[in-house]
C-alpha cells in the first residue's frame, strides 16, 4: 500500500515543471527512488532536534512549497491508544499522495514501533489517531530558516 502512495507521489512530482527537485523526480525510475529523494530533502532538517513540531513543520512546509510538492499542514491532537496518551496540540503534514510527514510524535510519545516517525502511510499505524484542522503557514525566507536552524 505504501508503495502505491509513493508511486502516486512520484507521478505528482513528475508533473512539476521547472523546479530542480521536480526535474530529479522526473528522472526517477521507481517509487522508492522518489521516496529516497523526498527523504533526502527533508531529513537533514528533521535531525535538528532542538526544533519541535511547529518549527519543524514550518521549515518542511517551506521546503515542500519551494519544490512545488503539494501538501497540507495540520494542527490538532494526536492520540496513542495503547498508552492512552494524547498530545493536545501537534503539527504534521499530509502529502497529496496520502502519505504523512511527522518527525516529532516520538519526541512526545517515546520511541516505539507503533508510533510513526518520518514519512509514512498513516493507515499503517492504527494505534495512533490524528485529529486536526488545516492551518495556513507562510513560506519562510531562507534567512529565517537559517536562524531557526541555529542550535540553542
Amino acid at each position: 500500500m505504501i508503495e502505491k502512495k509513493i508511486l502516486k507521489l512520484c507521478y505528482t512530482l513528475y508533473a512539476i515543471k521547472g523546479k530542480a527537485i521536480g526535474a530529479d523526480f522526473k528522472k526517477s525510475t521507481s517509487a522508492m527512488d522518489a521516496m529516497d529523494k523526498l527523504s533526502n530533502l527533508l531529513e537533514p532538517y528533521a535531525n535538528q532536534t532542538h526544533l519541535e513540531c511547529d518549527g519543524l513543520s514550518r521549515i518542511l512546509h517551506s521546503l515542500l512549497e519551494n519544490e512545488g510538492i503539494k501538501h497540507t499542514v495540520f494542527v490538532g491532537a494526536v492520540c496513542h491508544y495503547p498508552s492512552q496518551r494524547k498530545i493536545p496540540v501537534h503539527f504534521w503534514i499530509d502529502l497529496d499522495s496520502g502519505l504523512r510527514i511527522d518527525y516529532r510524535l516520538q519526541m512526545w510519545l517515546g520511541v516505539s514501533a507503533d508510533i510513526p516517525n518520518g514519512i509514512f502511510d498513516s493507515k499503517d499505524f492504527t494505534n495512533v489517531c490524528y485529529e486536526g484542522e488545516v492551518v495556513e503557514m507562510p513560506v519562510l525566507p531562507k534567512s529565517l530558516i537559517d536562524i531557526l536552524l541555529m542550535p540553542i
